[in-house]
């Protein structure tokens, strides 16, 4: 099955919606689909509020693709993307609007899930 998520906004404020490879559709605040979701919608859960500014959402965004990114360094960066919906409108976070941070996320995060070298001797 396919995972998909849709999300807009109406009068009485913002919907976004996930179904999953079941084709159950569930409503949420913010998701996550791939591998590290867990964690991902475990950090969603504790860290999203409804006001949050498009900074603190940035960063959040960012601190669940570090924490995945650590679950999983063989797909560091694969085409992650993450979109914002708010009153403003929909917007797109590619790596390249961002690449900076992301080079930065990444460099960190190899850095944390390199194996230490061996100093037994």
């Amino acid at each position: 099955g396919t995972a998909l998520i849709i999300g807009g906004a109406e009068e009485a404020g913002f919907h976004l919606y996930e179904t999953d490879t079941s084709g159950v559709l569930q409503e949420r605040r913010a998701t996550f689909l791939g591998r590290g979701s867990k964690t991902a919608i475990s950090i969603l859960e504790t860290d999203h509020r409804t006001d949050l500014t498009r900074k603190e959402a940035l960063d959040l965004s960012f601190k669940v693709l570090k924490e995945t990114f650590a679950e999983r360094p063989q797909d560091i960066p694969k085409g992650e993307e993450f979109h914002i919906l708010s009153v403003n409108g929909f917007e797109e976070i590619t790596f390249s609007k961002e690449l900076e941070r992301f080079q930065e996320l990444v460099r960190e995060t190899s850095k944390e899930v390199r194996s230490p070298k061996d100093t037994d001797v």
